[in-house]
């Protein structure tokens, strides 16, 4: 897989999978980088990572995927459940999860408390939505 495909992908459209129901406005007198890194440095961090994981097992059930390892430019093609669950829980790199029937892409960076997906494929949309939704977590767009 090349740089190229990667970058097409990230021009779809997307929306956000958070622990927050919507996105937190600019100059907002909270504090949510300071929330945003004590919940990543508490247990809810591997809580969230958990919860990712199982949005991308679940959706493995219905969708092959590539997981792209971004920092050592290393892709794996239908991996097993222990690989994706290794990728997405160690949190130290970018990993992107590719779904190449419906043309997906599935943002999970280190140290963030949200996920982001690309796509335009309107059954993948509902599904990921779902999948997110009975993790508890939200589903907004910006």
């Amino acid at each position: 897989m090349n740089d190229n495909i990667i970058e097409q992908l990230l021009g779809k459209p997307y929306f956000v999978i958070d622990f927050l129901p919507c996105q937190v406005p600019e100059g907002s007198p909270g504090r949510f980088f300071g929330i945003e890194n004590y919940m990543l440095s508490s247990s809810y961090g591997s809580e969230l990572r958990q919860k990712f994981l199982n949005i991308v097992l679940k959706l493995n059930c219905y969708y092959s995927l590539t997981l792209y390892d971004w920092s050592e430019k290393r892709e794996t093609v239908s991996p097993d459940p222990q690989t994706i669950s290794e990728q997405i829980t160690a949190n130290d790199h970018l990993t992107y999860v590719i779904t190449g029937s419906c043309e997906t892409l599935i943002s999970i960076g280190p140290d963030e408390t949200h996920i982001t997906v690309y796509t335009s494929d309107d059954r993948i949309r509902q599904l990921t939505a779902q999948l997110a939704l009975s993790e508890g977590l939200f589903v907004w767009e910006p």
